[in-house]
């Protein structure tokens, strides 16, 4: 097989697994679980944070309180825009993915 016909068949491959990739990710986020793909946010307001626990699951929780998960999660609208689901503060990341 020529180089050129490897190359896109290895392309072709990995696009494929790259989309499959992006299905799992997406169920992983509808289970709370972190994908890793952002920052962790916190509301400078309201002083609600996200965190991960050691299991992958996405919890926030009040930095002057116990880590305890609230059930809240940032609800995101697009780009990197974030509205903080207790007190509606806007935040906004540098790595707008999600």
């Amino acid at each position: 097989m020529s180089d050129k016909k490897s190359y896109q068949k290895l392309l072709k491959d990995v696009s494929a697994i790259a989309r499959e990739l992006s299905v799992v990710q997406k169920q992983a986020e509808k289970l709370g679980i972190s994908s890793g793909l952002r920052d962790l946010i916190e509301c400078k307001k309201c002083g609600l944070v996200e965190d991960v626990l050691f299991d992958g699951r996405l919890v926030t929780y009040y930095e002057s309180g116990q880590v305890k998960d609230t059930g809240l999660r940032f609800k995101h609208k697009g780009g990197g825009i974030y509205f903080c689901p207790k007190c509606g503060f806007k935040i906004e990341t540098l790595d707008g993915t999600r």
